[in-house]
C-alpha cells in the first residue's frame, strides 16, 4: 500500500497550532548544529521553556520563576559533586525546563550520578559545546520563543539557511523534510514524478511506527492509488503551479501539489496537507521557496547518483538496504562512501527498543548520544570501524585483517557490545544488540548488516531472555528463520511434534531435557548436572522420550534430525 511510501513524511506530523509554547525538545531539534546535546531526563523534554539564566550562584533555584533554561560552565556542579541530588531537586521543584552544562571546561564528562538524577527527576541535562557562547544560547531560545512574531521574510532567511545547510552539508532526507515542515506548519511530502514518497525505506522492520504516534491524536493520513490518480490528472491540468485541492471531494482533505522545476525540467512533487489550518499567501510564498531549494536537492542528488537519503545513509540505501547488488555495484558505493572492501568485517547492532515511537526531536537527542559514544569506540579502536544508523539501529562494522584471529575479534566485540550497552543503560533506554557474522566477501556485506539486525528480531521469536544475540550462537536459527516458510518449518519440526504436545498434556519436560542433552554433547552426567536432576532421574525421562518419539537417541542419524526439528520448534511454537 502506498502508506507505506510516505510514512517518512507522516512523522513530521506536528501536534495542533503553531503557538509560543517552546518545549525542550523542539528548541533542541531546531538548533541541533549549535552543539547542544541532551543526554538525560528525557521523560522531560515536553517542558515548555519560558527564559533563560546563567547558574553562578549556589542558590540559584530560588530565583527561577518556572520554565527556563538554565545553564552553566559546571563550577558549581564541580565543586559541590556531593549536592547533585539537593541541586536537582530544588531545580525540579522551581519548575527548571532544563539543565545546561558546558563541557572540557570544569567537566570532560557529565558525571555518572548527575546523569542517574537527571533520569530519575526528568529533568533534561544539555551538554553544551565549549565554544558556545551563552549569549548565543539566549538569543536562540527567544527567537525560537517568539517564532510566531517574526515576519515571513525572517522566518524564510531562518530555517531557509537550515534547509540549505541540511541539503549541502549531505544530511538524510528526514531533516530536510522537518525543516520545510517547521516552516511551513504543515505536513510535507516529498514526491517523484511518479507520485512515489522519497525518503528512508524502513522496510518491514517497524513499518508502522510513524503512524503510530499521530493515529491517537490526528488520525492517519493515507494516500490511495485512486488518489495518486486524481493527483496527476490535477497536476497536469494545471500546467506545473501550485494548486489546491480535495481528495475524493473530501474538504477535510485539502491539499497543495507543487512541481519542483530546475532549467525547465520537472525534478519532484512537493505536496503539503493543509489539515485544520487554511492555507493563506504567506503559505504560498513559502511553498514557492521550497521548491527552489528542492529543485537544487533533486538535481544534486541525481548527478551523484545517489538516494535523496543522502549522507552516510546514502550507502546504507544503495547497498545495505538494497535489492541483490552486483560486485560491481557494490565496490562502486564502497568507494564513494569510503566503506573498506578487501578486510574481514563483523557488524555490531545496537537495537534501541521504542525509539519509533518517539517524536523526531527526542529521536535527534537521543541519536546524538548514541553517536557520541559510536565515535568514542571509532576513536579509541585500533581498527577501521564505519558507522551506520536506521530505524532505531545504531550499527558499527569493525575490519579486520587476514592474520587476526577468530577468538580476537570475538572478544573485541564482547566489548565493544558491553560498553554500548552499558553507556546506553545509563538512560534508561532498552537495547538489544546483534552481532553478525565474520565475513570477507564483497556479497556478503548487506548480509552482515541484515543478520546484525533481524538476529534481535530472532531472538524475541524464539523467546530467548538475554540482551545480546551472536551469529556464531544462532546460526541454525537463523538459517532456518531466513530460509523457510512457516509451512516448511513444520515440517522439519515434525520429529519432535509428538514429544512437544506430550509436554503439554502431562506437564512433562522432554523437550527442555532433549536440549539440554544436545547442548552437552549426549554426555548423560554433565546433563544431569545442567538439569539439577540426579542420572538416574535422567535415564528414566531419556527411556520416556524414546518411547514418545519412537527414536534411538543413541543414533547420530535420528537425533541429528531431532536436532534440526528442535530449531522448528522454536521458531513456530511462538506463532
Amino acid at each position: 500500500m502506498l502508506y507505506r511510501k510516505i510514512r517518512c513524511a507522516l512523522y513530521f506530523y506536528m501536534e495542533g497550532e503553531r503557538t509560543m509554547r517552546l518545549t525542550v525538545e523542539e528548541f533542541l531539534s531546531r538548533e541541533q548544529e549549535k552543539g547542544m546535546r541532551c543526554i538525560a531526563g528525557f521523560e522531560g523534554l515536553d517542558h515548555v521553556i519560558t527564559g533563560f539564566t546563567i547558574m553562578d550562584v549556589p542558590d540559584v533555584a530560588k530565583w527561577l520563576k518556572g520554565g527556563e533554561l538554565v545553564v552553566s560552565a559546571g563550577y558549581f556542579t564541580a565543586e559541590k559533586a556531593g549536592n547533585y541530588e539537593v541541586l536537582i531537586k530544588e531545580l525540579v521543584e522551581h519548575h527548571c525546563a532544563a539543565f545546561g552544562v558546558k563541557m572540557h571546561y570544569y567537566h570532560e564528562n557529565i558525571p555518572e550520578k548527575f546523569v542517574e538524577l537527571a533520569n530519575r527527576y526528568h529533568l533534561p541535562l544539555i551538554e553544551l559545546n565549549y565554544a558556545l557562547r551563552f549569549s548565543d544560547i539566549a538569543y536562540c531560545v527567544h527567537r525560537n520563543m517568539f517564532y510566531d512574531e517574526i515576519q515571513i521574510d525572517q522566518k524564510m532567511q531562518y530555517f531557509c539557511s537550515k534547509i540549505e545547510h541540511a541539503i549541502f552539508t549531505g544530511s538524510e532526507s528526514d531533516s530536510v523534510l522537518y525543516y520545510m515542515n517547521l516552516l511551513l506548519g504543515h505536513p510535507v511530502f516529498l514526491l517523484d514524478t511518479e507520485y512515489r514518497c522519497l525518503g528512508m525505506e524502513l522496510g518491514e522492520v517497524g513499518h508502522n511506527a510513524y503512524l503510530k504516534s499521530l493515529s491517537d491524536k490526528k488520525g492517519e493520513l493515507i494516500l490511495r492509488k485512486q488518489q495518486c490518480i486524481q493527483l496527476s490528472g490535477l497536476f497536469h491540468e494545471t500546467h506545473f503551479s501550485s494548486h489546491l485541492f480535495a481528495l475524493d471531494g473530501n474538504p477535510g482533505e485539502q491539499f497543495v501539489l507543487a512541481p519542483v522545476v530546475y532549467d525547465q525540467s520537472l525534478q519532484g512533487l512537493l505536496l503539503a496537507h493543509e489539515g485544520e489550518q487554511a492555507f493563506t499567501q504567506e503559505h504560498y510564498q513559502i511553498i514557492e521557496k521550497l521548491t527552489e531549494l528542492l529543485g537544487v536537492y533533486f538535481l544534486k542528488s541525481r548527478m551523484l547518483g545517489v538516494p535523496m537519503t543522502g549522507g552516510a545513509n546514502g550507502f546504507l540505501q544503495a547497498v545495505l538496504l538494497a535489492p541483490a547488488q552486483s560486485e560491481e555495484t557494490i565496490r562502486h558505493y564502497a568507494n564513494l562512501y569510503g566503506f573498506p572492501l578487501d578486510k574481514r568485517r563483523i557488524c555490531i547492532n545496537f537495537g534501541l527498543e521504542e525509539y519509533n515511537e518517539c517524536s523526531y526531536a527526542k529521536k535527534q537527542s537521543i541519536r546524538s548520544a548514541v553517536e557520541s559514544r559510536m565515535d568514542y569506540i571509532a576513536r579509541q579502536s585500533k581498527r577501521q570501524v564505519y558507522k551506520v544508523i536506521f530505524d532505531g539501529n545504531f550499527a558499527l562494522f569493525f575490519f579486520y585483517g587476514e592474520k587476526d584471529a577468530k577468538t580476537d575479534i570475538w572478544f573485541e566485540a564482547e566489548q565493544t557490545t558491553k560498553y554500548m550497552m552499558q553507556e546506553i543503560g545509563k538512560y534508561g533506554w532498552k537495547v538489544k544488540t546483534g552481532i553478525s557474522n565474520i565475513t570477507s566477501a564483497i556479497s556478503q556485506i548487506p548480509q552482515s548488516f541484515k543478520q546484525a539486525i533481524e538476529l534481535i528480531l530472532l531472538g524475541k521469536q524464539i523467546g530467548l531472555t538475554e540482551d545480546v544475540f551472536r551469529f556464531v550462537d544462532l546460526e541454525i536459527d537463523y538459517s532456518l528463520w531466513s530460509g523457510h516458510t512457516t509451512e516448511e518449518l513444520k515440517v522439519l519440526a515434525a520429529p519432535v511434534w509428538k514429544l512437544y504436545q506430550y509436554d503439554k498434556e502431562n506437564h512433562f519436560e522432554g523437550i527442555l531435557t532433549l536440549e539440554a542433552y544436545i547442548a552437552n554433547k549426549y554426555n548423560v552426567t554433565q546433563t544431569a548436572k545442567a538439569l539439577h536432576l540426579h542420572r538416574n532421574s535422567l535415564m528414566y525421562r531419556m527411556e520416556r522420550i524414546e518411547e514418545v518419539l519412537e527414536n534411538d537417541l543413541e543414533n547420530q542419524n535420528e537425533l541429528f534430525h531431532l536436532q534440526l526439528g528442535l530449531h522448528a520448534l522454536r521458531l513456530i511454537r511462538n506463532l
